[in-house]
């Protein structure tokens, strides 16, 4: 086991979590993160291009996981799925661009209303004719499999909805795969002018884009910030630097700043919703052809998502506000 996977591992001992808490983080593994990238990253899928036959078998993959784990529908017509694009109306199933809801209801009577959003964007560009990234030599017409992005934030969210579906939590989590990312956050901007839950009431957003790649320490996290450079939210960062602390990692606060606009977290944002974004960093096989699965680094998947679900299970049930 990774030197900081065994770190997090042994610090979560003893602590104010929850015991079923601990149990259900303690669920989420490398191995299985690795099962459903596999499929999700594969040639089957021709790189899940919003809207292709791809996308959705990709789309139908992750609806069957959180159904199985008992996550309720939180979408459309009482499915896990909203559509959108294409001009005409369509059935929640239908094929074309979609966004994945899975909610996992609270249990505390005053908190359950409110909900806490975990996300990662399950697209990436298909056979690269649009999106491929000729300067580091992506090839159009070649399968363009996204293993890392962003096969990698859907396939550890998969895991960390899991073992949400094991633990007891004050507030509601809603877990949420955005579909057309790609095409310049087409999926969540459509979910948070339409939103299937009130938006008023989501307490704190958590998005994971790309997080497969380079060596473990190398973790980037990203915050609204002001025109001077300080959190929008402090007490939402202190909140993030007090597990941070708690399990010895460093995480890099301002690398990432000049692409706070690049994911799905930023629509959130916009709307005044505290948010962060986990990224492991770009890499010479962005947007190309090859990247694949044998260059993911599972073990960081893991410690990652640890992370994550340890920080939405501190969000969930903490009393104090953090806006």
């Amino acid at each position: 086991m990774p030197r900081l996977v065994r770190a997090l591992v042994l610090l979560l001992s003893g602590s104010a979590l929850a015991q079923d808490t601990e149990k259900a983080l303690r669920t989420i593994k490398a191995a299985d993160i690795q099962k459903h990238q596999v499929f999700l990253s594969s040639d089957k899928l021709q790189g899940r291009e919003a809207g292709s036959e791809g996308g959705h078998q990709a789309a139908l993959y992750i609806a069957e996981q959180v159904k199985k784990w008992g996550l309720k529908p939180g979408g459309m017509g009482d499915s896990y799925f909203q559509p959108f694009g294409g001009g005409e109306p369509r059935k929640p199933d239908d094929k074309g661009s979609k966004n994945i809801i899975a909610v996992w209801p609270g249990t505390d009577a005053k908190l359950k209303d409110e909900y806490v959003v975990v996300a990662a964007h399950y697209d990436h560009v298909g056979l690269g004719f649009k999106g491929s990234n000729a300067g580091a030599g992506g090839k159009p017409g070649e399968i363009h499999n996204g293993a890392d992005d962003n096969a990698s934030g859907t396939s550890t969210l998969l895991d960390i909805a899991e073992a949400v579906g094991q633990a007891k939590l004050k507030r509601t989590v809603v877990c949420i795969w955005f579909d057309a990312e790609e095409g310049g956050l087409v999926g969540s901007r459509h979910w948070t002018a339409n939103p299937t839950l009130d938006l008023a009431k989501c307490f704190a957003m958590i998005n994971c884009d790309m997080i497969g790649r380079n060596e473990m320490t190398k973790i980037f996290c990203g915050v609204a910030k002001d025109a001077k450079g300080d959190p929008t939210f402090p007490k939402w960062v202190a909140l993030v630097k007090e597990i941070e602390k708690q399990y010895r990692l460093s995480f890099d606060w301002s690398g990432f700043d000049s692409y706070i606009k690049q994911s799905d977290h930023w629509p959130f944002m916009e709307k005044g919703v505290p948010s962060i974004f986990f990224t492991a960093g770009l890499h010479a096989d962005y947007h190309t052809d090859r990247d694949d699965i044998e260059k993911i680094n599972f073990a960081k998947e893991e410690l990652i998502g640890r992370f994550v679900f340890a920080l939405l299970a501190k969000v969930a049930n903490t009393a104090t506000a953090i806006k």
